[in-house]
């Protein structure tokens, strides 16, 4: 017998469909977007075709794959925009479907959908980039660890969990310690007895095994190939994000460097589109690749030794940079695309963005703060095992997890462009939700801690 929790998501399942089936004849024409990095992805497929890498590159080869998968390298077509929009559309049904059957508000849910599917989310779609497969592979690996915990079969979703979290760290190496939060979560819920230890030790085991191992052995083939044991040699460019205000105080004796670099930091602040110079090191690359006489990705790790040093330094600098990053991380991710070139629509997402942002800190501030007080009145298990389900625990925790970690290694070894936070923005929606469920299910339930 079909409920009517289920028949309301099968209408939002049709609503989320028909929506990405809209965008797709509005942007058909402008897909597939290319923008600067979309070039990288390519090289590195292109590299892949004979089945091998011939040089490290600063991509990692999890999107590149996908794209040799799909045909397309070295010139996409039209079905990359149709791949990835559907990738997006399941990991939005499988968020909405966990919380229907999970007897959350359908107004809730319907809020969760209809933002999901809003104009810069979705446009993440068109783009020659590794943000919807990402999410994908996030969404989808978080979904079968946490069936894993509640099921007899758990080595199988383990497994699933393991291999899809460890693909999508190919795809985003910024994923690649994943693992930490989604510990986190399933202790918590086998401290709640919500899980067995079996089965948590077996989820906990294959999400870190299959992480830390890929990790590892993607750096031991980069180090026994191209003399660089390293996941991604990205570290060494993006710290040089952070320290640009501060080349002048490298010493001496890389004063070769710190010439080509105040070059083009100052060429950039005049000349630059945006006058800004973040991203200065790369216009720096070809000459400090002459002057040092190594490729790119060495370059880079030659310069992390180089960062590290001018942070400490001057590290009220980096801290400076660092709250830069985490304001950019926090604007909305608009462009002429998404805003069908409207200054009234620009105004309308950006208001509704910052709502949404705004009220994700509130309500998860708010959501905590009741936690702990529930806590220190030695009542947290009672009430929660009153009031929630397992299963929204699980992701409750995890999403706030997942997020917070994401904005952490974003702001704090990256530029912190909104582009980075585009994996996790369904996340960033269901803690809100999420924190305005809790909210409404743990007040009634206060009644039944004993004074």
């Amino acid at each position: 017998m079909v409920t009517q929790s289920e028949t309301r998501s099968r209408w939002l399942y049709l609503v989320v469909g028909i929506i990405g089936l809209t965008y797709f004849v509005l942007w058909q024409s402008e897909a597939p977007h290319f923008s600067n990095d979309s070039g990288g992805y390519i090289d590195v497929a292109m590299d892949l075709a004979d089945g091998r890498l011939d040089t490290l590159h600063f991509r990692s080869v999890g999107y590149p794959l996908f794209l040799l998968l799909l045909g397309q390298a070295p010139e996409p077509t039209l079905l990359l925009f149709i791949v990835q929009m559907l990738l997006h559309v399941t990991a939005v049904c499988v968020v909405t479907a966990v919380l229907s059957r999970n007897a959350v508000s359908i107004w809730l849910t319907s809020v969760f959908a209809l933002l999901a599917m809003s104009p810069p989310i979705v446009s993440a779609t068109t783009s020659v980039l590794s943000g919807a497969l990402a999410e994908f592979c996030l969404i989808l690996g978080l979904a079968c660890a946490q069936t894993g915990l509640s099921t007899k079969r758990t080595f199988l979703w383990a497994v699933l969990a393991g291999s899809l979290l460890a693909f999508g760290a190919l795809v985003r190496p910024s994923f690649q310690m994943a693992y930490l939060p989604i510990i986190l979560t399933v202790l918590l819920l086998w401290w709640m007895g919500w899980t067995s230890r079996e089965q948590a030790v077996m989820v906990m085991l294959s999400v870190f095994v299959f992480l830390f191992g890929t990790v590892q052995i993607v750096s031991a083939y980069n180090g026994n190939n191209f003399h660089q044991r390293t996941f991604s040699p990205l570290l060494g460019v993006n710290l040089s994000h952070k320290t640009y205000r501060v080349v002048e105080r490298l010493p001496d004796s890389q004063s070769n460097v710190r010439e080509i670099l105040i070059k083009h930091r100052d060429d950039n602040l005049i000349n630059a589109k945006d006058h800004q110079a973040q991203n200065y090191i790369w216009d720096a690359m070809p000459e400090l690749e002459a002057a040092l006489g190594l490729p790119a990705v060495e370059v880079s790790e030659f310069l992390i030794p180089l960062n590290l040093d001018l942070i400490k330094r001057a590290p009220l600098n980096y801290l400076q940079e660092v709250g830069y990053s985490i304001v950019l991380y926090s604007f909305p991710h608009l462009s002429q695309l998404n805003t069908f070139g409207s200054r009234i629509l620009q105004l309308i997402y950006t208001i509704v963005h910052f709502l949404v942002f705004g009220l994700f800190l509130i309500t998860t501030a708010g959501t905590l703060g009741l936690l702990a007080i529930i806590a220190s009145r030695n009542a947290l298990r009672q009430v929660l095992q009153h009031a929630i389900s397992p299963e929204l625990i699980y992701w409750y925790a995890v999403s706030l997890l997942v997020v917070l970690y994401n904005f952490g290694i974003t702001v704090l070894l990256a530029v912190g462009s909104p582009r980075q936070r585009v994996s996790t923005d369904l996340l960033v929606l269901l803690t809100l939700l999420l924190s305005l469920h809790i909210w409404r299910k743990i007040s009634p339930a206060l009644i039944v801690i004993k004074p």
